[in-house]
């Protein structure tokens, strides 16, 4: 373990990335609550993560059931899990608050061109009568930018601009658990928290890298 918690998160991050057995080994459990209280998971892919003031980055559709809970309660929860490592958690939890235009606009424009058509098309999380539809529209929102369907099959990036509807969230932690694996259920659980400025939710410079005051507490399993 390292004495920066932000620090040792991107190291279990950087050892999940060269899990090359694993198809999505930086998959995350993200966990939403609506303002009725009604609480939802589905899995996402963790795209970034800033050590220097310790946030993650992942992106959707702003209209989807993920989205209204995120913009209503502006809080998440996250766990990734590693079997691959004898059994290892990663917890996060803290507010949430949507990526900058020009961070979602780099993303988007390194996306293979089918992802990009699919982020125009897709209402995500609205009812659909069939996949074949939303395949029709793909293929009609790819001539209205020029490209034949076939160029769907490519998995390089078309120059495509973002739709204003689809971008990237920022899930700042606020409380981050490390879990470990024991032997009879003697696992070791780290849990981590601070205290956010709104300096630093708005986008400005972080103290040095963790300075913050971080409280250490050592749980039961």
């Amino acid at each position: 373990m390292n004495d920066n918690p932000l620090a040792t998160i991107a190291d279990w991050l950087d050892e999940a990335r060269a899990l090359s057995a694993r198809r999505n080994p930086l998959a995350m459990a993200l966990s939403t609550c609506s303002a009725q209280g009604r609480a939802s998971v589905r899995m996402v892919l963790a795209k970034a993560y800033c050590a220097g003031s310790g946030h993650l980055v992942f992106y959707t559709h702003y209209g989807s059931r993920k989205s209204g809970d995120l913009d209503s309660t502006r809080r998440a929860a996250a766990v990734f899990y590693w079997e691959e490592f004898g059994g290892r958690q990663l917890r996060i939890a803290g507010p949430v608050t949507r990526a900058g235009d020009a961070e979602s606009d780099a993303y988007f424009a390194g996306r293979p061109v089918a992802s990009q058509i699919n982020a125009w098309v897709s209402e995500q999380s609205r009812p659909l009568d069939s996949l074949a539809t939303l395949q029709r529209r793909a293929a009609a929102k790819a001539a209205e930018f020029g490209l034949d369907p076939a160029a769907l099959a490519d998995p390089e990036p078309a120059a495509i601009a973002r739709p204003r509807h689809w971008g990237g969230y920022r899930l700042w932690v606020e409380e981050v658990e490390f879990w470990l694996e024991g032997t009879g259920r003697f696992h070791e659980r780290l849990h981590y928290q601070r205290t956010l400025s709104a300096e630093l939710l708005r986008g400005a410079e972080p103290r040095a890298n963790g300075s913050e005051t971080w409280r250490l507490t050592r749980l039961q399993p």
